[in-house]
C-alpha cells in the first residue's frame, strides 16, 4: 500500500494529472487478480516511467518488447495521456477565459477615464 501512495505521490510531482483517472482498487487486485484493477495499475506505472528522468531507458525497453506487447502498453500510456491533456486543456481554457475577463474590465477602466480626462478638460476650458 505504501508503494501505491509512492507512485501517486511520483506521478503527482511529475506533472500528471490524476483527477480524471479511477484509481485501481487494491484490494480486488490482491483477492481475484482483477484485469480491469491491474490495467489501471499498469497505467499509473507507464505514466510514472515515461514521465521520469530516465524516460528514454524505459522506452527503449518497451520498443524492444514483442509488437503485440508494445501496442497494448503504447494504448495504456496514451489513454493516460489523453486523460492529463483534456485536463491541460480544460486548465488553458479557464485561465483564457479569466484573462478575457480581465481584459475587458481594463479597456472598460480605461475608456472611463478617458471620458473623464475630457470632462476634466472641458470644464477646465470652460472655467478660462
Amino acid at each position: 500500500m505504501q508503494e501505491f501512495r509512492l507512485l501517486i505521490i511520483h506521478l503527482q510531482v511529475l506533472g500528471q494529472s490524476l483527477v480524471d483517472f479511477q484509481m485501481p482498487d487494491l484490494n480486488m487486485i490482491a483477492e481475484s487478480t482483477d484485469e480491469t484493477e491491474l490495467s489501471r495499475l499498469l497505467q499509473l506505472v507507464l505514466g510514472c516511467a515515461v514521465s521520469c528522468d530516465r524516460k528514454q531507458f524505459y522506452i527503449e525497453h518497451i520498443m524492444s518488447l514483442e509488437e503485440s506487447v508494445q501496442h497494448v502498453l503504447m494504448n495504456a500510456i496514451q489513454e493516460l495521456m489523453v486523460k492529463e491533456n483534456r485536463k491541460i486543456n480544460e486548465e488553458y481554457s479557464e485561465l483564457g477565459d479569466q484573462v478575457n475577463h480581465h481584459q475587458r474590465r481594463k479597456n472598460n477602466t480605461s475608456k472611463r477615464f478617458v471620458v473623464l480626462v475630457k470632462t476634466c478638460i472641458r470644464r477646465i476650458e470652460s472655467c478660462g
